[in-house]
């Protein structure tokens, strides 16, 4: 790489009068690491500060400071603070200078300083470092838009698209590219409506000199010359007057790319291009469909779609339907009060329903969604008067208020003091407590005005609350917060520069992007200082995705998985943060993949739901504190790859609906609803009805649904019923709302008039939503005959708060914020509810704080009601208010007439004002306390140093951080509940209890202690010695080189095997030399016999043989240039079903470490190792199971007699993850290692494996074995991972027991000794667990050449197996 690191300033100042100033460079590392802007030079950007000693020597850039380079006089941009003032100045740079002299003349001072940069023009041409890459198609969420192709080009600097270069591509294409790394370039398109024919498809990118390099892509767009078969549907809503109307397409096509399929209308309000959903199919044969949303227009329209053929677009007509809308939102009045204490808005609402409000006073502004019954004093069926109670400071300023989207409420001017001065930033410092925590302390004075009433400091905002006690006051005080940015709330945002926000009382806001010292606000510790582009490509580099499975069959199940992230420049305490632009149910979050020690990697558990669309690049981004990696950009071996023969995006429909007849008779009843909901793809999961009234429209009664164990998950009828009391008040009881979630995570959803229907909703009622007649079935009337005259809502006649004094709302102790509301609901008309419907108190604080609490009826149900609120108040809630109100809403009666009071309607008659006040204790407040194995992190206010810490009976003391945390190492264990408290005089703080479970456990690793005598391990020495291993509980653990089960046992390098280009077994002769110096062949055998399905008691149902393979060497294939691969591939038929075989060797030629089944397994050199996936397979009964066998086969035609074999087995770990089958003829042998794991359906399991001895053929010069894995019933798939290694044994086979030392046809002549040291051999690694192959593992060895009478014994052995 060349030079591009010289891109900062270096400054040898010289200081030449009384008023010294030094300069200090505050450019942002690399941020100038771009290439010539100008024709043969550079424009780069520099930032320094200028530090006067003498506070009497003011200046400003703009008038005080002069630049000069290699004189040439320099504009200079601007900021100045107090005695320190920021300059930036631009350096145009030439090819053919690297430095140049730079002078600043600050109020006639002069600095000299030099700067140094590399100055270079873009390379012509530009050149790929890989071939011309492919488009792919980009699923995000549910939606098929654009294709992407990412260049990887030969540059070592940004290529800045918006300054730099320009780039052009053909009409007829809708493009974005952008830089992702400084040499990866995406190209992400989609086809406009110009498009008319097929147009290849290139970029060019055109540098400052003119100069153009063009780069051809294969389009994506191949229109099909060919006919083919589609069907066009359209859903929409009946001629109802709802204020938004829904209208789907659905396309069904076969043999057509899915994104050649668009709508475009410019009778949607504003124009869009309407991209298609997958709804169900796979590539070639698919259904995808158009919702779109009508909100602001009246009219009939037609929307057809768009497809584009050889030569022209070409339309799908669609039916006209009516968007006339109606039952909006309306307001008939509209007022405002106020007294010293609070603004209250009233207004009436027809049609109403919750909302977001919208509040702004001056440049505090908040969107306010409190739900019913808040701010509703009365109300006549959907008829409400609405009171919003806001807590304005008594200063000049603008009042508005609106709902979404434009319906505006007030904007008023706030009568009061005049507050014209803005908030002032003193000082901003931060304290790295580790990788992830940090403390931020920050300076901040309103001296003349209202006081502080919040610090936005990128990601966190401080409030009054933060302001430390005794460190001045709301008006100039300090303000501290402990981050931890592993709470959910604190995902870094992406951007570098985001600025300080202070807002005052009086909603006066200042906005720094400098310190008061002319330095840039700098960001939190975690943060990368150097700037973005340089830090992706050089510092923060993917290294290696994996995943536990990959290339997902998920046509019947789904998969839970687990991705593996390797990332350079990481630490082990920082979270990598995972999004999943298009999975199912995990596209609403981010997801955390937090170290993990094992694999040494990042690791993120997730799962996948069955019937996904087919996707070979399934969109994932990486985010690892402030960069960003997208898969685009990762090679094709690190990409995820699923499919579906038959997608299942369709989330449950109700294709039938009935309703019970109406209530008409005093004495009430019962209704009910039916609802056939149907789900043929992944089955109903689980549902919410929700019913209310005309009477009672915003509390409605809820009903969940779900399956029952003997109801059909694919169509099944469901019916929610409601009890009408006698002598019920006449009303029509209607659906509210239907949201249904099938076990794909895709989710359907109905509200009632469509009101507050999320954008991306997706019906439940498709096929009924035009039906009049059956959306009649949604409403049941219920008239009990009995005349009600009661419109009138119930009131409080009574109001009380059990307050004597002022409440200090930064006491560290709850009870001290404790508060008791008691009111008194009466009716002269009807009861007072206490059932379905209860009243909340809500606690109001400046600006537009609220907080609601629900009351509790304390008497039963009569035409007066006593009610109880109880209230704990926030720490620093209300600060730096002297003041909180209270309201009560939703108080209601037995005709559904619901009241509500303000708090200005309270104080007539009543005090509903809780007086408020601050730091009266000196007292330590702990708010939370984290645990992670044995630190604890303690984090709250007022903390001193040092103190002294209570955890249970334990005392610790320790220095807090600020005065806002403290953190203990090294503490004694917590194994049960504990108290933290911190020791104070005169009292202590408050009490947290802390359970062993409430923060992330280290995974223990006991130290390994010596086996005691009663569990030996082989050898003598054990293990072969300190040297060579340790004796663990009974097992040996070996140090590299050593292996085996006593660790008798080295590697030893094989060529790479003869491969069979006919089916899956290894062959293959070697030579190497025995301890006695002699030169030996050996030959190796591994062969796949057959697949048995197995009845529970071992009787077997069929076995099949495999007998013709296809063939294809994929070593090109493999990212990895240490492994040969090559496939194999086979079926057999069981019930008419077809099962795939897939055999993929792989051959290493040094060691590896690999992840099988979330385990890490190694390699050793010249390892072969099998991956056997087997698709579905049709059991003849549910209780059956498969079996796997191999053959494993070793033989020596030495002359000498005394050559022996030998036979072992056993488990080869105390976790019993594993075992192994070893065969050794003199000082070599084949060892198995057989993992007692699979994947089966897409999910690790366990699995069993049987070792054949008794039908074994074995020789003093040959041993041979069969071995079955035993693999579960299951649905989809199967998939294993064994490999084999060789090895040379210390300990020959003839000093241990059970050995074979005579020529014996019948193998009945064994020589017996006890063992003097245990197995060593060949290492037939990792066969994978849960997999439905079977490995034969046959090595032979040879001293001279291959016996063709034993070659013929073991066919016939293996025809008659079994």
């Amino acid at each position: 790489m060349q030079e591009m690191i010289i891109n900062y300033l270096i400054l040898i100042l010289f200081i030449t009068c009384a008023n010294g100033y030094f300069l200090m460079e505050t450019s942002i590392t690399y941020s100038n690491n771009r290439y010539a802007t100008l024709n043969g030079s550079c424009v780069n950007n520099y930032i320094v500060t200028i530090v006067s000693d003498s506070p009497d020597a003011p200046f400003d850039c703009p008038n005080g400071v002069t630049v000069i380079i290699d004189n040439n006089g320099q504009s200079v941009k601007s900021n100045a603070y107090g005695s320190q003032a920021y300059c930036s100045f631009d350096l145009t740079a030439t090819l053919s200078i690297n430095e140049s002299l730079i002078q600043f003349n600050v109020n006639g001072e002069l600095l000299i300083g030099v700067i140094n940069y590399y100055c270079e023009n873009l390379p012509y041409p530009i050149q790929l470092l890989e071939p011309p890459p492919s488009f792919h198609l980009t699923q995000s969420g549910n939606q098929m838009e654009f294709y992407t192709a990412v260049l990887n080009l030969n540059l070592t600097k940004l290529i800045d698209f918006f300054n730099l270069v320009q780039y052009a591509y053909p009409i007829g294409y809708n493009c974005m590219i952008q830089a992702l790394t400084y040499t990866k370039v995406e190209v992400k398109c989609k086809f406009e409506s110009t498009m008319s024919s097929h147009i290849p498809f290139w970029v060019e990118i055109s540098d400052p000199l003119g100069r153009v390099t063009k780069f051809d892509i294969p389009s994506f767009v191949v229109p099909n010359n060919n006919s083919f078969d589609f069907t066009n549907t359209a859903y929409f809503d009946a001629d109802y007057n709802y204020p938004l109307k829904q209208y789907y397409t659905f396309i069904k096509a076969a043999g057509y790319p899915i994104a050649l399929f668009y709508q475009y209308t410019d009778q949607y309000d504003p124009e869009e291009y309407i991209v298609p959903q997958i709804v169900s199919g796979s590539p070639n044969n698919f259904t995808i469909m158009f919702p779109i949303q009508f909100k602001n227009i009246d009219q009939m329209v037609n929307i057809p779609t768009y497809y584009l053929r050889p030569t022209i677009l070409e339309l799908i007509t669609a039916p006209y339907f009516s968007t006339v809308l109606g039952d909006q939102l309306g307001i008939t009045s509209m007022s405002i009060t106020n007294d010293d204490k609070a603004w209250v808005i009233t207004g009436t609402f027809t049609n109403y329903d919750e909302c977001q409000v919208e509040l702004k006073y001056g440049k505090i502004s908040v969107s306010s969604t409190e739900p019913y019954p808040y701010g509703i004093s009365s109300k006549s069926g959907e008829t409400a008067q609405y009171k919003f109670t806001t807590m304005p400071p008594q200063y000049l300023q603008n009042l508005y208020a609106a709902t979404q989207p434009d319906l505006i409420l007030i904007n008023t001017a706030v009568s009061g003091t005049t507050d014209a001065t803005v908030p002032e930033l003193q000082f901003l410092n931060y304290i790295a407590i580790s990788d992830y925590t940090y403390l931020l302390t920050v300076g901040a004075s309103d001296v003349l005005g209202s006081g502080i009433f919040s610090i936005y400091v990128n990601p966190v905002t401080l409030t009054a609350a933060h302001l430390l006690n005794g460190n001045g006051t709301f008006q100039d005080g300090k303000f501290e917060i402990y981050v931890d940015t592993r709470d959910p709330d604190y995902i870094f945002t992406l951007s570098k520069s985001e600025p300080v926000r202070i807002i005052d009382f009086a909603g006066n806001e200042a906005i720094y992007k400098y310190t008061v010292y002319g330095l840039p606000v700098p960001q939190p510790p975690p943060y990368f200082t150097f700037d973005n582009y340089y830090t992706q490509t050089e510092v923060v580099k993917v290294m290696e995705i994996s995943y536990t499975v990959n290339n997902i069959d998920l046509s019947i199940v789904g998969c839970q998985n687990t991705i593996f992230i390797k990332m350079s420049g990481t630490t082990k305490d920082f979270p990598v943060i995972v999004v999943f632009e298009s999975l199912p149910g995990l596209t609403e979050k981010s997801h955390r993949a937090n170290w993990n020690e094992k694999f040494q990697m990042h690791t993120l558990d997730f799962y996948i739901p069955p019937m996904v669309f087919t996707d070979n690049y399934v969109p994932i981004v990486l985010y690892y504190k402030n960069t960003v990696h997208y898969s685009s950009e990762f090679t094709d071996a690190w990409q995820l790859k699923i499919y579906s023969l038959n997608a299942d995006h369709m989330p449950p429909q109700i294709v039938d609906m009935k309703s019970s007849p109406s209530v008409t008779t005093a004495q009430g009843g019962v209704i009910s609803w039916t609802f056939k909901i149907s789900d043929p793809g992944t089955g109903f999961s689980n549902g919410t009805i929700k019913v209310a009234s005309t009477l009672d429209p915003y509390v409605p009664y809820v009903f969940t649904i779900s399956p029952l164990t003997n109801q059909d998950i694919y169509e099944e009828s469901y019916t929610v019923s409601l009890i009408i009391s006698p002598s019920c008040a006449s009303q029509t009881y209607y659906i509210y709302s239907i949201e249904l979630m099938d076990n794909g995570f895709h989710t359907s959803t109905f509200h009632y008039k469509n009101r507050q229907l999320p954008s991306n909703a997706f019906s439940p009622l498709l096929n009924l939503i035009g039906n009049l007649t059956v959306l009649d079935t949604l409403s049941i009337n219920v008239n009990c005959q009995i005349a009600y005259t009661d419109v009138t809502p119930p009131t409080i006649s009574q109001f009380s708060v059990n307050l004597t004094n002022p409440i200090d709302v930064t006491s560290p102790f709850d009870i001290d914020r404790y508060v008791t509301v008691s009111f008194t609901v009466a009716d002269t008309g009807s009861e007072v509810m206490i059932s379905h419907s209860l009243p909340y108190c809500y606690l109001h604080a400046g600006v537009f704080d609220i907080l609601k609490f629900p009351a509790n009826a304390k008497t039963e149900q009569g035409v007066t009601v006593d009610f109880e609120c109880y209230i704990q108040i926030p720490y620093g809630y209300g600060a730096p208010g002297d003041s909180l109100l209270i309201s009560v809403f939703g108080y209601t009666d037995t005709n559904y007439n619901v009241g509500g009071m303000s708090p200005i309607d309270l104080r007539v008659g009543f005090n509903p004002v809780i007086p408020i006040e601050y730091f009266t204790v000196e007292t330590p407040y702990i708010e939370k306390v984290r645990l992670d194995g044995t630190s604890l992190t303690i984090v709250g206010r007022r903390f001193s140093k040092p103190s002294t810490v209570l955890v249970g009976t334990q005392s610790y003391q320790q220095s807090s951080i600020g005065a806002t945390v403290i953190i203990l190492n090294n503490i004694t264990p917590i194994v049960t509940a504990t108290n933290v408290t911190i020791q104070s005089s005169p009292s202590n703080s408050n009490t947290v209890v802390i359970k062993p479970n409430s923060g992330p456990q280290p995974t223990i690793i006991p130290s390994p202690t010596p086996s005691s005598t009663n569990t030996q391990c082989p050898g003598t020495p054990s293990c072969g010695g300190s040297s060579n291993g340790q004796c663990i509980n009974g097992k040996c653990q070996c140090v590299k080189p050593w292996f085996g089960l006593d660790c008798l046992s080295q590697n030893i390098i094989v060529p790479a095997p003869t491969i069979n280009t006919t089916n899956p077994d290894i062959d293959n002769n070697f030579n190497t030399t025995l301890p006695d110096g002699e030169s030996i062949t050996l030959k190796s055998l591994i062969s796949i016999v057959s697949l048995k399905e197995l009845k529970p008691d071992g009787t077997i149902v069929i076995e099949h043989p495999f007998t013709q393979w296809v063939y294809t060497n994929t070593t090109s294939l493999q990212s990895n240039s240490n492994i040969q691969e090559f496939t194999y591939k086979t079926n057999i038929t069981n019930n008419n079903v077809l099962t795939g075989v897939t055999i993929t060797l792989q051959f290493f030629k040094q060691p590896e470490t690999i992840i099988f089944a979330n385990e890490k397994l190694e390699m050793l050199a010249s390892t072969i190792k099998y991956r056997m996936d087997i698709s579905k397979y049709q059991f003849s009964s549910a209780l059956n199971t498969l079996q796997l066998v191999m053959s494993v086969a070793l033989e020596s035609e030495s002359p000498n007699e005394s050559t022996c074999s030998v036979q072992e087995s056993g488990d080869i770990d105390n976790e019993n993850f594993s075992e192994f089958v070893k065969l050794q003829v003199d000082t070599h042998s084949l060892y198995g290692r057989f993992i007692k794991r699979g994947i089966i359906d897409n999910r690790i399991q366990q699995i069993s494996n049987t070792i054949y001895t008794n039908n074994s053929t074995s020789i003093n010069t040959m041993s041979q074995t069969y071995i079955g894995i035993n693999i579960p019933n299951y649905k989809s798939s199967a998939t294993l991972d064994p490999d084999f290694s060789v090895l040379i044994d210390t300990t020959p086979a003839s000093d241990k027991s059970n050995s074979i030392c005579t020529k014996s046809e019948d193998s009945s002549s064994y020589k017996s000794k006890l063992s003097k040291s245990q197995l060593a051999g060949i290492i037939i690694g990792s066969i994978g667990f849960a997999s439905v192959v079977v490995i034969s593992v046959i090595y032979y060895i040879y001293k001279t050449k291959q016996s063709k009478a034993l070659v013929e014994k073991m066919g016939n052995k293996l025809k008659n197996f079994g």
